[in-house]
């Protein structure tokens, strides 16, 4: 069966965790607990350069010194380390990356507003390089069938599987509804971020692939990629999905 361009972020079979740490209630830990909350069972690797060893298993200095190469990783270090990072990633093959941080730099105004910004650098690598991304400033995404978390702080347990596709560029948003009510089962629950490379329209694509998907809900305040997003619309037409849309903003 073909793999959707997603597949390598939202179903990876292999994910590394760059800045996985041991210090409670930290990010590193946070988003390594919620990997496997769900009971997702594929490869996991932690990365961080300070730990030799994390929860019982070995933990690596960086990248390039994983046993295997990874479908997916997730950058969960400050804005000022990321490039490097994805620049590894890149270098290394990985398909998928996800990016919690903000990805502004003081270094990136002033006199030097003429040279590209760490979010315009990404964008062009990532994309030449053909690597899906979550992100940047996102807080991650659910993909229940395949008992995967990526996300950058703790939540509860108990996420239901079902129908619902829900795509939200609002942090807020993707939480309240992703737990809020337990009778909602979903197929995805993202926050986009910035969206540097994936974008609304590329969820949806991906989403609308999945035969459990019945309704794709979004949360809106721009379309980064107009002519994608009406494909979408009009492949979720043609599948007889409903696409529920909350647009805000000023119009």
């Amino acid at each position: 069966m073909t793999r959707h361009a997603l597949d390598p972020l939202l179903c990876p079979r292999s994910i590394a965790f760059v800045g996985a740490s041991d210090r409670p209630d930290s990010t590193g830990a946070a988003m390594l607990a919620m990997c496997r909350i769900d009971g997702f069972d594929g490869v996991v690797y932690a990365v961080n350069p300070r730990l030799s060893e994390l929860n019982g298993a070995p933990c690596y200095p960086d990248l390039a010194a994983l046993p295997a190469v990874p479908d997916h990783v997730v950058i969960g270090v400050a804005s000022r380390y990321v490039e490097a990072v994805l620049d590894q990633a890149i270098d290394l093959g990985i398909k998928a990356a996800t990016i919690f941080a903000s990805c502004y730099l003081d270094e990136d105004a002033g006199d030097n507003a003429g040279r590209p910004s760490l979010p315009a650098r990404i964008t062009a690598k990532a994309a030449a390089a053909g690597m899906a991304l979550c992100g940047a400033n996102c807080m991650g995404f659910y993909t229940p069938s395949a008992g995967l978390r990526v996300a950058s702080a703790a939540s509860p347990p108990g996420l239901q599987q079902g129908g619902i596709a829900w795509i939200a560029q609002s942090g807020s948003a993707f939480g309240a509804l992703s737990h809020n009510d337990r009778r909602l089962g979903f197929t995805l629950a993202v926050s986009t971020g910035m969206e540097l490379v994936t974008s609304v329209a590329d969820y949806m694509d991906w989403a609308l692939d999945q035969p459990q998907t019945k309704v794709i809900g979004l949360f809106v305040e721009t379309i980064r990629d107009p002519a994608g997003f009406l494909a979408a619309l009009a492949k979720a037409r043609d599948a007889a999905i409903p696409v529920v849309a909350l647009k805000v903003g000023r119009t």
